[in-house]
């Protein structure tokens, strides 16, 4: 059978969609960032526009991100799918949001780094749900079967899982660098959001941590975030002459109805589609590709409340 994922290229190491533009890839990659940067580095379908809802909300003094999609658009622009050009028309604040590798991050110790790293198995299954909406295909055993093959050798966009996951741990105890779980999100936001503002020197009253917990709910997002993204994207690219800066590529931005950027929201929904013999040989490799990260067990225990 043949493979979910779309085409892939390799552009300079790198395993990314034949739609991302070599040059500004490149361009991305040679980014210098400023003092004041906030990079959002986030393996795919590991809780990427999760955490930039909340730091959108944290440091726009807890602004809805559906009350203004513009300005929401304005201020999180993706490094790689817009590069250096891109990221210097946008506005500040701005959070950088990355799929690639931290080792292949722009790297500046006054910048800051988000890393949100999750179990392995649900990353599987909401990668694999995300790619067929994707490609406008319905699931099925099959299908599933094809992309864990593929997700556990890493021949998925942004390439292996458990690289991402050593170039992260090992940059963890860095003081500009912030290491957070999934999971820990979803068992504890609200102690996860005061860590955040703490790390990134915001003053967190009750207000401001109330809106950020109410606007990054996944009840709030499941209502709207894919709507108000859908919409506000049409809008960009009705608007030709628009000189507001746009977070992603025009490629990409003419794909959006084609994204699910908010599925479930839970913790272990992997339990439903993998089968046991997926799952042994996924904690086998776990095991052995995280030897040597210890500590990482304490990440992924706290469970959903």
């Amino acid at each position: 059978m043949a493979g979910v994922c779309p085409k892939l290229q390799v552009i300079d190491g790198i395993l990314v969609s034949t739609n991302i533009d070599l040059e500004t890839l490149r361009s991305a990659l040679n980014y210098k960032p400023r003092l004041d940067d906030v990079f959002l580095c986030v393996y795919p379908k590991s809780g990427t526009t999760w955490a930039q809802v909340i730091l959108y909300t944290l440091t726009h003094d807890g602004e809805a991100f559906d009350n203004n999609m513009a300005e929401y658009f304005a201020c999180t622009p993706s490094l790689e799918l817009i590069g250096e050009r891109g990221i210097n028309s946008m506005h500040r604040p701005y959070v950088i949001k990355t799929h690639l590798p931290l080792n292949r991050v722009p790297y500046d110790e006054k910048a800051k780094y988000v890393c949100v790293i999750r179990n392995p198995k649900d990353v599987c299954v909401s990668f694999y749900y995300f790619t067929l909406k994707m490609i406008d295909r319905e699931p099925d055993k099959a299908s599933f079967d094809t992309f864990f093959e593929e997700f556990i050798s890493g021949n998925v966009f942004f390439g292996d899982y458990f690289e991402h996951l050593k170039a992260a741990w090992q940059l963890k105890d860095d003081v500009n660098v912030f290491l957070i779980s999934y999971e820990e999100m979803k068992h504890d936001l609200p102690t996860v959001i005061r860590r955040l503002a703490q790390f990134l020197n915001i003053e967190l009253n009750n207000t401001l941590l109330e809106r950020v917990v109410t606007y990054s709910s996944f009840g709030y997002m499941k209502e709207r975030y894919d709507k108000a993204y859908l919409a506000q994207a049409r809008t960009t690219l009705a608007d030709e002459l628009s000189t507001l800066p746009r977070p992603i590529s025009k490629k990409h931005l003419e794909n959006s109805d084609k994204c699910e950027l908010v599925r479930k929201g839970t913790v272990g929904s992997w339990t439903s589609e993998m089968s046991e013999e997926q799952s042994q040989r996924l904690d086998k490799i776990f095991v052995e590709k995280t030897k040597d990260m210890h500590g990482l067990d304490k990440f992924f225990l706290p469970q959903e409340k």
